[in-house]
């Protein structure tokens, strides 16, 4: 057995700590988690079909506990605090022409577009299915793509 594969159970009992810590209740952990496992599955199968169930662990656990640090870090930081440490960390860049302002300016509206294209495909999937429609990917992307132009 990979050593490494063993590596990836501390590392989660780290993580769970630290969320423990932040006093993050098990509840909302799990619901923000909840939407990555259909892809951590198919990650999963094509790494034991391709590399074996060892890797499959690593992979998927790394992923995993990588995008769980993420969440904490969105869920304990102020959007505006996160927002001042990314223009404040883009800022050397000034020398090569890039402008931290319009870097935060670019963030902060991706950042407030996320919710609305999500609540937009909600209603074109809920319209859809009114409409007695079965699922095409056409049938969906077309009013997103128009509904945010």
């Amino acid at each position: 057995m990979d050593p490494t594969t063993w590596q990836v159970l501390p590392c989660a009992i780290v993580v769970a700590g630290v969320y423990a810590l932040a006093r993050i209740p098990v509840r909302l952990a799990v619901t923000q988690l909840r939407p990555l496992l259909w892809m951590l599955t198919l990650i999963a199968v094509f790494q034991v079909i391709v590399a074996g169930w060892e890797r499959a662990v690593v992979i998927c656990g790394s992923l995993l506990l990588a995008i769980a640090l993420a969440l904490l870090v969105t869920l304990t930081t102020r959007m505006t605090d996160m927002l001042d440490a990314i223009v404040a960390g883009v800022r050397p860049l000034r020398r090569v022409g890039v402008d931290s302002d319009r870097v935060g300016l670019v963030l902060v509206m991706t950042i407030r577009c996320i919710p609305l294209l999500g609540s937009m495909v909600a209603r074109v999937t809920e319209a859809r299915k009114a409409r007695g429609l079965s699922f095409s990917v056409r049938a969906l992307v077309v009013p997103v793509v128009v509904g945010a132009s």
